[in-house]
């Protein structure tokens, strides 16, 4: 029993703390290192927080070892006709009070190594909450948001939050506008299904990232003042759309056939057959088939595209 203890121990502290001897490159996954990304505060509190658990996990290795070394043989049945040597029943004694003691710091090691892991998953949660977009609604008819907990349908004058993962329906004769905290504007028409394959906010318009697909019906987006550097896109049939820093709107019609068109500023859509990208400048407009086949850039002509 001792034996199995002791293996069990050293099992479960090598386990979670160490892959080799010391150091951090030693530790294994059973321990998460500290995430990026995340808010200074958070960034120290962690740091502490693993470096106490490899501390406390290094020093009960070490225990675990040396009891291991000195009783490791103490209680195995002797072989016929030798008697215990002397001392046999003090280390005994003392062996089980080691191995009692080691049995609460195995205890007390996993749980703060627990807690560890729990608060890096609250910090990475946290810091998903906080890159979340808070927007505006203004809408007109039913709005649905389609969150992975359930449908939501929406009302106007409200705040709503965007995030990864999530889609948008529009009823027939409906229309929603969503007002983003840099004034960029993103409006939907009627009968428009989008889903947001990433909604990434952050203090800083380099590291933020808004990427739509659009499926039917018709979508414009206009950058805020407050936008540029932004990486934000539209996926079509027709390819990947980059809006960053302009004014534009796409439609795709039942058929599967629509248009791209650029009020203001530019925009780039890049396709895998033919491989490229072509690029919109304010004041054109480019269309494709039900296949995706797309035309050649068109100068956008007066009524041509009426604004969402």
């Amino acid at each position: 029993m001792r034996q199995a203890v002791i293996v069990f121990a050293l099992a479960l502290v090598a386990s979670i703390v160490l892959a080799g001897v010391g150091g951090e490159a030693a530790q294994p996954s059973g321990l998460p290192t500290v995430p990026e990304g995340l808010s200074s505060g958070q960034t120290a509190s962690l740091t502490q927080g693993r470096a106490r658990v490899v501390a406390e996990g290094e020093r009960l290795q070490k225990a675990v070892e040396a009891h291991h070394a000195t009783c490791a043989h103490v209680g195995l049945p002797l072989p016929s006709g030798q008697t215990p040597p002397p001392g046999e029943e003090e280390l005994k004694a003392k062996c089980d009070a080691e191995q009692t003691d080691i049995d609460a710091q195995v205890k007390r090691y996993a749980a703060d190594a627990s807690a560890y892991r729990r608060a890096v998953d609250a910090s990475l949660a946290a810091a998903a909450k906080a890159h979340e977009f808070v927007v505006r609604v203004s809408l007109k008819g039913t709005v649905d948001l389609v969150r992975k907990s359930g449908s939501q349908q929406l009302t106007t004058s409200s705040a709503v939050v965007l995030a990864s993962g999530e889609s948008v329906t529009t009823a027939m004769h409906a229309r929603v506008a969503f007002r983003f905290p840099d004034k960029s504007e993103l409006v939907l028409g009627p009968a428009t299904s989008v889903s947001f394959d990433a909604m990434v906010n952050d203090p800083s318009p380099a590291r933020r990232r808004i990427a739509m697909r659009l499926t039917a019906g018709s979508l414009r987006w206009t950058s805020g003042a407050a936008s540029a550097g932004e990486a934000v896109s539209m996926t079509l049939p027709a390819g990947v759309v980059r809006i960053s820093d302009c004014d534009a709107q796409a439609s795709i019609s039942a058929d599967g056939s629509g248009y791209v068109a650029v009020f203001k500023g530019e925009a780039g859509i890049s396709e895998q057959r033919p491989p490229g990208t072509v690029n919109l400048r304010s004041g054109q407009r480019l269309s494709f088939g039900s296949g995706g086949a797309r035309s050649e850039v068109q100068t956008l002509q007066p009524g041509a595209v009426k604004p969402l």
